[in-house]
């Protein structure tokens, strides 16, 4: 689940991007999250992304994700203009005959896998346990980016009362 995307960054801008996310990390407690519901961007006629629906219905992924966006931004970096919508990004879609992402070609296997995926778009998948942020860095390659984690931080646990 992406909370920030920061695109090309020079490798000297690091440190300060860590040090903000060990800041963000020391001040979030561990919390839940509950997948649910499915769809595509930027739409079902031109699917590229399919993704997974994340509920927060604590708050808690929402106030850290603005959290991320003001402590970067005042480091320098761009803001994020869109609203953020919590997902999860199963798939890519790419065209099977050019192996880049779909544009407005749809084959009919295709367009069967995502009718079949549309008959879902309501389903619960559960929930998981957020407890850490990572920093990673994409690297594109012709088949697709692979992604490389540069740093874990957890986030401080919850801690539960002890039994009498």
């Amino acid at each position: 689940m992406t909370l920030k995307f920061l695109g090309p960054t020079p490798e000297d801008r690091l440190p300060k991007i860590v040090e903000i996310l060990k800041k963000v990390a020391e001040s979030q407690k561990t919390f839940s999250v509950i997948f649910s519901g499915t769809g595509f961007f930027p739409s079902t006629k031109n699917p590229k992304i399919f993704w997974a629906g994340v509920e927060d219905t604590s708050g808690k992924l929402h106030s850290m994700v603005q959290q991320i966006e003001k402590e970067l931004e005042t480091a320098g970096f761009q803001k994020e203009n869109r609203i953020y919508v919590p997902h999860l990004t199963v798939a890519k879609i790419r065209s099977p005959e050019t192996g880049v992402t779909r544009q407005k070609n749809n084959t009919m296997q295709s367009s069967k896998m995502l009718h079949s995926l549309e008959l879902d778009m309501k389903r619960d998948f559960g929930s998981s346990e957020v407890r850490e942020l990572i920093l990673y860095q994409s690297q594109p390659t012709p088949d697709g980016s692979s992604y490389n984690a540069l740093i874990r931080i957890p986030l401080k646990q919850v801690s539960t009362p002890a039994s009498p």
